[in-house]
């Protein structure tokens, strides 16, 4: 039996992902080294697949095309991960896709875990018949497993009696994403949206009203829940068009009037907050650029400005958004108020068919008055970083803010123990080993874990102490991906055995042969 990773930080760090009949996996998993895995093959070995089933989307529980797949393509939905489009030999099939965090108490020594993971069944024709999630203290291969004596996946009612007393199963993915922020993260619930990057959040769910899709043998049904009623379509037409109505009827030209002014009013405090957080953040992610020592050799930083197409006027209106709102005078206020208004008249005039609310909303996007530069400090002054440069100084000018900003944001965390991960899919292709080992170097230099893909890459340099890499290779027509394990120690690359646990131990040898790798 091949021993678990054991965790050696205080704060939480990946240890391992796996797959059980997912893809071309029967069971696999892949093991960290020091929070770092490189997934490394030639095109079409499934590697970006592995990605994309496991981070962010165990983060995530978001199973639309365009949070899972790295490309948006909404082609490729769920279910051919579990059905290969139809080549799969059977009609149903259900696996898992998992996750597990370690952390070491530096005091007493004591082990903590967490395992993160999702159950999905497919059936030919339905989709994706039912998916569920598991935030559990257990260990998959030690006191969890996620299929029985002969192979087979647990169904999610069985999952729930071997979780009990130790996690909880969990049928939506908010309440999963929840309980992953309390149990990892401690961000609450909109910085932890931010984290995984939820900001396409459903219209309707905001307000209460739910529209969902099911596939059934005749076609698609849809159905919705309006003001807290399943509404048919033609019913939920009137009621619409009578809100519509009422509400065309209240905003009239003189309540718009004094609904603008209040929204002016309070706008312009938040706008001031709002440019105040952010101005906070571009000098954490400083602060981290200046305190993380790299051997770059590069001095580099951000720089929030107001952008090449900003308003006019927003020099002026700005100044005084970046003091409180308590602290503004009469004339303060009447001046970003009248600003504000310039920005809500241009944008009716520019859209003449949008909506009030449309308009509101261009108008008054305080980022599009902004935009980011990076700074390079060259003999003796701040310069722009877009310079003339070779390629591999371009990758590490746009990687270092990228990670400084990475590690600002996990360090603003509730929790002190809070995970500090990242991808990077096909990273730093076409850059020199010189840089690459640079840019590698940085993920240790501000304690960042990773998971990565690469082709070519193999990320064995001096300036990375530790990683695990798995090349993966595949011939065409063979639903078959061969797992070969590498570990590197800083020093030297070696050769690892591939894990095997007692909860595979069941299967004959004999059919070991028919397993999908």
């Amino acid at each position: 039996m091949t021993v678990l990773p054991a965790p050696l930080r205080s704060r939480w760090q990946p240890l391992r992902i796996g797959l059980v009949d997912l893809f071309h996996y029967d069971v696999e998993e892949f093991h960290f080294r020091d929070g770092r895995l490189l997934l490394r093959g030639n095109n079409g070995t499934g590697k970006s697949k592995v990605l994309a089933l496991t981070l962010p989307f165990l983060l995530d529980g978001d199973l639309t095309p365009r949070r899972v797949e790295p490309d948006g393509d909404p082609g490729k939905r769920m279910e051919w991960n579990l059905l290969l489009g139809g080549d799969h030999p059977h009609p149903e099939r259900l696996g898992y896709t998992w996750i597990e965090f370690g952390r070491r108490d530096d005091t007493s020594g004591e082990e903590y875990f967490r395992t993160l993971a999702c159950g999905l069944k497919a059936v030919t024709g339905r989709g994706i018949a039912r998916h569920w999630f598991v935030v559990t203290d257990q260990r998959v291969g030690r006191d969890l497993s996620l299929v029985d004596p002969t192979g087979t996946a647990l169904s999610r009612d069985r999952l729930a009696e071997a979780v009990t007393g130790h996690g909880m199963v969990y049928d939506q993915a908010r309440a999963y994403r929840r309980a992953v922020d309390e149990a990892l993260f401690g961000l609450g619930e909109q910085r932890y949206a931010a984290l995984v990057d939820l900001a396409l959040q459903d219209a309707l769910s905001r307000h209460g009203h739910t529209a969902s899709a099911r596939m059934v043998e005749d076609g698609m049904v849809v159905d919705i829940v309006y003001q807290g009623r399943e509404r048919a379509v033609p019913e939920l037409a009137e009621a619409l068009a009578a809100e519509v109505g009422e509400l065309t009827r209240i905003l009239s030209a003189h309540e718009r009037e004094i609904l603008e002014t209040h929204l002016i009013t309070e706008v312009a405090g938040t706008l001031q907050e709002l440019i105040g957080t952010a101005e906070r953040q571009v000098r954490a992610m400083n602060a981290e650029l200046e305190e993380r020592p790299t051997s770059t050799g590069m001095r580099l930083r951000l720089v929030w400005r107001p952008s090449r197409k900003a308003p006019t006027g927003l020099d002026r209106a700005r100044e005084r958004l970046r003091q409180s709102a308590d602290a503004w005078t009469p004339e303060d206020r009447s001046a970003v108020g009248e600003f504000l208004q310039e920005q809500i008249a241009r944008q009716q005039t520019d859209d003449a068919a949008g909506t009030w609310l449309e308009h509101l909303t261009a108008a008054l996007d305080y980022r599009a008055w902004h935009e980011f530069g990076v700074e390079r400090h060259q003999q003796g002054r701040w310069v722009p970083a877009t310079g003339p440069a070779s390629g591999g100084e371009r990758v590490l000018a746009v990687s270092v803010p990228l990670f400084a900003a990475a590690s600002s944001h996990y360090a603003s965390a509730g929790s002190p123990h809070a995970p500090r991960l990242v991808t990077l899919d096909e990273a730093f292709a076409g850059v020199d080993d010189d840089s690459r080992a640079k840019c590698l170097g940085l993920l240790h230099a501000f304690d960042l874990d990773v998971v990565m893909t690469s082709e070519r890459e193999w990320a064995c340099y001096p300036q990375v102490p530790g990683i695990a890499i798995a090349q993966l290779s595949r011939v065409d027509e063979m639903a078959v991906v061969l797992v070969t394990r590498w570990e590197w120690d800083g020093a030297t690359r070696r050769r690892r055995e591939d894990p095997v646990h007692q909860q595979h131990s069941a299967v004959r040898a004999d059919d070991q042969e028919a397993l999908w790798t």
